[in-house]
């Protein structure tokens, strides 16, 4: 067999199993509907009317960090700058962290700020809507990071020991798992600001300041370090854009009536954001091994 033919080969058994992998992690996208069901039981405008309308920006926002996040984890473990270990890890890894935390909170104060001046023209919103729609967010963003982070990284570790490529099943597994999981810290953090009363509200609170606190304190130690402000510079740009396509959709999703398409809402975008991490994540890769060239 020629060096052709056997390259051919390889190149042939390499396509298939990464079209098995990103079959089999995008079924994982039929997650989404219970996350969708999730949202048509618990959340309802009674409590505010900002409630549906913040829905599709919380599970974008998260879903644009968790691609980051992902992306750069597979691509660092593909060049070795990330360790495939749970302590221990590199600096590039604590950097990373410590971006994703950072990213976490900016995103929610900019989504929440967005969708309130959006709901000043839709819905009459006031300053007495910003506060609670801004502590909500941040407390949900704050119980975000504690639970869908480590599941990230527990997986791409996990899919990368067992021989898995990171960039093809990580995100598109871990994205409808993580809707679910940031649907359930989104409807208990309004639990605990409407229907637990002062007790609610000072925890909200408490978990606003911690979580203020702590990027706070990660700014001052990090601001000098160049691929930390690199990192949260570009994913700036994406953020703007993020933001204004969200709250195009919060205002249509708020306006459906049919628990239908609410419902199916979170499984169509998790799989398309699915579809999106896979060509990304692996261009990426491609990229910074030298496999591919950054050209059109």
């Amino acid at each position: 067999m020629t060096k052709t033919n056997i390259a051919g080969a390889l190149s042939g058994k390499k396509l298939k199993a990464n079209l098995g992998q990103s079959l089999f992690s995008l079924s994982f996208d039929m997650l989404g509907l219970l996350t969708g069901t999730l949202f048509v039981l618990y959340l309802s405008i009674d409590a505010a009317p900002w409630v549906i309308a913040l829905f599709p920006g919380i599970l974008s926002i998260r879903g644009a960090i968790g691609g980051l996040f992902s992306g750069h984890l597979g691509t660092g473990l593909h060049l070795g700058t990330i360790k495939p270990v749970f302590t221990k890890n590199t600096k590039d890894f604590g950097t990373l962290l410590r971006v994703i935390i950072t990213l976490a909170l900016v995103s929610g104060v900019s989504v929440g700020a967005s969708t309130w001046v959006f709901g000043v023209f839709l819905w009459n919103a006031t300053i007495v809507d910003f506060i609670p729609l801004l502590a909500v967010i941040i407390a949900t963003m704050f119980l975000s990071v504690l639970f869908v982070s480590p599941l990230t990284m527990l997986f791409s570790v996990f899919s990368f020991r067992r021989g898995l490529d990171p960039d093809v099943v990580v995100y598109p597994i871990t994205s409808p798992v993580s809707d679910i999981i940031n649907t359930g810290c989104y409807v208990l953090s309004l639990a605990l600001f409407f229907m637990f009363g002062s007790f609610g509200r000072y925890l909200i609170l408490f978990m606003d300041i911690f979580f203020i606190s702590w990027v706070i304190y990660i700014l001052i130690r990090n601001i000098g370090e160049a691929k930390f402000v690199a990192t949260i510079r570009e994913f700036l740009l994406t953020l703007i854009f993020v933001t204004l396509i969200v709250n195009v959709t919060g205002s249509l999703l708020d306006k459906i009536s049919g628990t239908r398409m609410r419902a199916v809402y979170p499984a169509i975008i998790a799989t398309i954001g699915g579809v999106g991490s896979i060509i990304g994540s692996t261009a990426t890769t491609k990229l910074a091994l030298g496999l591919i060239k950054p050209s059109l």
